[in-house]
């Protein structure tokens, strides 16, 4: 039985929006100090991603300087070219470049529960007679090196029967700097039916402070037709 999840993460630190959008942002003097050891993180994690180290280091500083990157302000209908990442242990992530070489990444997990940049990681799988039970599975989006927000849940496939998140507890936040802001893990729906998955989700603001402001992020996981899919959003 296959487990898929599709995941989205931005390798950026969101900075600039309008009122309307979903990325909220206060005008104020950039004051968000990144050290030498985050900006060289930031380029690891893009390196890990095949990004060239010239425009990872361009990147860094760009986003040090306070200007947006592309794949903050676009969709994936504005890349400009994808291609496919394969692993060792089966699974695939879709990779969509942008002007800049700023990228996002969406993934797809094989039926070995495993980890990579984002999704799902973590716990242990029981499989039984028609029904496998996932327990202290941790979901989670991030901006590496930057912020992670996650949660831990536990949920259960039914081949002949709706799948059901029983659990979920223990959300996180980790940031750079600033604090975190009404956090909220909510079950949304404990049991799938026919209109569609069990859901649940953590949302959070996360205000930098200075010219970058408050961020508005939020990790979703469904669980249903014997998957389990992570979704990241930029609203709450």
């Amino acid at each position: 039985m296959k487990k898929a999840f599709f995941l989205l993460f931005v390798i950026s630190l969101s900075l600039l929006a309008t009122p309307s959008a979903s990325l909220a942002l206060e005008e104020k003097e950039h004051d968000l100090k990144l050290t030498n050891e985050d900006l060289s993180h930031l380029q690891e994690e893009l390196v890990k991603y095949d990004v060239e180290a010239e425009i990872a280091k361009s990147l860094s500083e760009k986003l040090n300087s306070g200007q947006l990157l592309d794949s903050m302000t676009m969709t994936e209908e504005d890349a400009v070219d994808s291609r496919i990442k394969k692993h060792l242990d089966g699974s695939e992530e879709k990779l969509y470049i942008y002007p800049d070489g700023s990228i996002t990444v969406a993934g797809v997990e094989p039926d070995k529960i495993t980890a990579f940049a984002e999704g799902i990681k973590g716990g242990s799988c029981r499989t039984g007679t028609g029904y496998t039970n996932c327990t202290n599975k941790v979901v989670y989006y991030k901006n590496p090196g930057v912020w992670e927000i996650s949660f831990r849940a536990n949920y259960t496939f039914q081949r002949s029967q709706f799948d059901i998140i029983s659990r979920v507890y223990n959300h996180s936040v980790w940031m750079i700097g600033g604090t975190a802001q009404d956090p909220s893990l909510r079950m949304l729906k404990s049991k799938e039916n026919s209109a569609g998955p069990a859901k649940a989700r953590f949302s959070t603001y996360l205000n930098l402070g200075g010219s970058y402001g408050t961020l508005t992020r939020s990790v979703e996981l469904r669980v249903g037709n014997n998957r389990a899919k992570v979704y990241a959003a930029k609203y709450y």
